[in-house]
């Protein structure tokens, strides 16, 4: 019998994603006082989240490229990383604005 594998879907690690900067963002806003310590320091985690999800996605393509099967999972992770690492240029402009 073949163990079917369950993986959460592409929307689902998108609004998970989105939902850690989002989380990011609400946690200095309670813990900081002014707005330019708050981008910096939420810039300063969004990119720590984003490369961990860089790093999964290298680990992804170089597992898949090894079994010689380039799998849809690498593709979508991939753009949960570009739309995170936005969400990280956001913060960093931010920062260098405020």
């Amino acid at each position: 019998m073949i163990r079917q594998q369950k993986f959460l879907s592409f929307q689902k690690l998108l609004f998970l994603g989105v939902f850690l900067e989002l989380l990011i963002f609400v946690f200095f806003i309670t813990t900081k006082e002014d707005w330019g310590t708050i981008f910096r320091y939420a810039a300063r985690y969004s990119g720590r989240l984003s490369f961990v999800v860089y790093l999964y996605c290298f680990w992804l393509f170089v597992s898949s490229y090894k079994k010689n099967n380039i799998h849809l999972s690498v593709k979508s992770v991939a753009m949960i990383f570009a739309v995170l690492h936005l969400i990280h240029f956001i913060f960093l402009a931010l920062t260098v604005y405020l």
